[in-house]
């Protein structure tokens, strides 16, 4: 999945002795330290996921995959609490100046894993290396004039401009604090980093891909029940699930939903959301493209052509739900749903380069998301019943971003999504989508009024938010930047209780 905060980024177990000859994931998670309570918390002692893909880096500011997301959250510490900016680090937060000044004030007491004090310089060296290249990227930072420390439990950040959920800001995944005689290192994060989060990595290895967890004896807050978290890659899901019900590991994220009929009675599947992301059909329509769909008339037709009901029940088995504009991080924000309309579409493309029908070239990216293939064979048969052939070009996802700069393609299935969650960071979706796959990502606004808007809407207090948010939509629909599809989830399986581990935003793990 591409993740953005506007960032874009491109995105293995440890078992104990006792656990391989053990037929039952459950009993499996006895032998590797459970207690023998009927307690689900109490027995899962040891955590064992496995995932899809590595993350890359221990750098926050570097990775952008859900694993490396999930990673940063149970180990890092950050002031604010993912994703509702509630405190964490902070004590308290207090925004003044229209809330372009936000004064924080830190915990008393606060350590890093390693035992040293974290203090309110900690907090300045940490965004400071935000603002220097390489990871000078998203509005979190490009919002933040100054970073200063009155005194040391104090922090105080000057914003360019107002935001008024800037308190959510502070805890997307790359604003973790480090201790500031480190950040800055070459090579802090080359090996596990001195941290402030729940957990510590105990193991970490970049090129074996993986790591284990153990907890932080110098956090803050309260400990959960699991005791240490064991990770491995598995690119292939089938893989990863056999592994799930052999009792090898305990947690299996992404799971293709075409594997999922007959689960053990002892699996369930964890239906992780993806708030303000979404699947679509991305364009080439940037400036100085040469395809047919910088037509408006032609992107109008491909959005009433499109069948969303036959893309989420039968590509998406069910799992996910038809979307008609922006993905509003809130559900009862959705613009209203329409029918498919062939012969409206066919209406459109007349006087169009697509009249007397044409042929678009999609990118189909095969080797990353499971969604995204099956979506882009019904996008193929929608289409080729208004005229327009589509041409599916299978495209490694590893090379995607040097492929997008050029004018050899139309369009692609994707996934993106704003880590941030707030109308303003989602609304930037409309922009520059496409172009968060381009490698260097940049945010040539491509469509004024729409950029126009969005910073408008950043600035609103909440009374006018809903306002802005509706003429937002209504530019969205006329100019289509970018066609909607569905909303994003992914099927994680476990044989842990949810009870004890759960994912209901994607982008965190919650262990109790």
């Amino acid at each position: 999945m591409k993740i953005t905060s506007k960032i874009a980024h491109r995105g293995r177990w440890k078992t104990c002795a006792a656990s391989a000859a053990v037929a039952t994931s459950m009993l499996a998670l006895a032998a590797c330290g459970g207690t023998g309570s009927s307690d689900p918390a109490a027995a899962t002692s040891v955590l064992k996921i496995v995932n899809e893909a590595d993350i890359g880096t221990f750098d926050p500011a570097l990775n952008g995959n859900t694993e490396g997301h999930r990673l940063d959250y149970l180990t890092y510490g950050y002031l604010t609490k993912f994703p509702d900016g509630t405190p964490e680090l902070a004590q308290a937060l207090k925004p003044t100046d229209g809330n372009k000044s936000w004064t924080v004030t830190l915990r008393p007491g606060l350590k890093f894993s390693d035992g040293s004090p974290l203090t309110s310089k900690d907090v300045v060296a940490s965004f400071e290396r935000l603002l220097k290249p390489p990871t000078n990227t998203g509005e979190v930072v490009e919002n933040i004039a100054s970073v200063t420390a009155p005194d040391p439990n104090t922090v105080l950040f000057k914003l360019r401009q107002p935001d008024v959920a800037f308190a959510k800001s502070l805890a997307i995944n790359s604003a973790a604090i480090f201790p500031a005689a480190n950040v800055s290192s070459g090579s802090f994060f080359k090996t596990p980093p001195i941290s402030a989060g729940p957990y510590v990595i105990d193991k970490g290895d970049l090129a074996s891909g993986s790591y284990t967890l153990t907890q932080n004896p110098n956090y803050w807050g309260k400990a959960a029940s699991v005791k240490e978290i064991d990770f491995t890659t598995v690119n292939d899901g089938g893989t990863r699930l056999a592994q799930l019900e052999s009792g090898q590991v305990n947690y299996a994220k992404s799971i293709p939903a075409s594997q999922l009929k007959g689960l053990p009675s002892n699996l369930h599947i964890n239906k992780v959301a993806f708030p303000g992301s979404m699947i679509q059909l991305l364009l080439n329509d940037g400036p100085g493209s040469s395809s047919v769909t910088t037509d408006p008339k032609i992107r109008q037709a491909i959005n009433l052509a499109v069948d969303r009901e036959q893309i989420a029940k039968v590509a998406l088995s069910g799992y996910m739900a038809p979307l008609y504009g922006i993905p509003w991080a809130d559900p009862s924000k959705q613009a209203d749903a329409f029918s498919r309309d062939t012969t409206k579409a066919k209406q459109l493309l007349q006087g169009t380069a697509c009249a007397n029908g044409c042929t678009i070239k999609l990118l189909n990216i095969a080797d990353f998301n499971w969604q995204l293939p099956p979506v882009s064979q019904v996008v193929q048969q929608n289409l080729k019943d208004i005229g327009i052939n589509v041409e599916l070009v299978n495209q490694p996802s590893a090379t995607i971003g040097k492929v997008t700069p050029s004018d050899d393609w139309d369009g692609m299935v994707g996934d993106t999504g704003s880590a941030l969650m707030t109308d303003s960071s989602v609304a930037r979706l409309s922009l520059t989508s496409f172009q968060w796959w381009t490698e260097p990502a940049n945010d040539l606004p491509m469509f004024p009024e729409l950029a126009s808007l969005e910073a408008k809407l950043a600035s609103a207090p909440a009374k006018k938010a809903a306002a802005v948010r509706g003429q937002i939509d209504t530019e969205f629909a006329k100019e289509l930047p970018w066609i909607p599809l569905t909303n994003l989830y992914f099927l994680d399986v476990s044989s842990v209780p949810a009870s004890v581990v759960e994912s209901p935003i994607g982008w965190r793990l919650n262990l109790k």
